[in-house]
């Protein structure tokens, strides 16, 4: 399993990217900002993106779905 945290925006929120080296899918959980450097991520694993869950609405969790919805097409899942 491959499992990459990065901090991002000005808050500082944990992104967590999951993703099956065997299958090349992924999870992206809370991606708040930096969306360049969540694809960075995945281009380096050769990972697509199945989908992005945000863990709750506040905006540090939530400001980059909408970009990396459009660039990975991935389902978003929220509570």
């Amino acid at each position: 399993m491959i499992h990459e945290i990065l901090p991002v925006g000005m808050l500082a929120c944990n992104c967590s990217i999951l993703g099956d080296e065997k299958t090349g899918e992924a999870v992206v959980i809370d991606p708040g900002d930096e969306i360049e450097r969540v694809q960075e991520i995945l281009s380096r694993h050769a990972l697509q993106v199945r989908y992005i869950v945000a863990t709750h609405a506040h905006i540090d969790h939530v400001g980059g779905i909408e970009k990396l919805k459009r660039t990975t097409g991935a389902a978003v899942l929220m509570h």
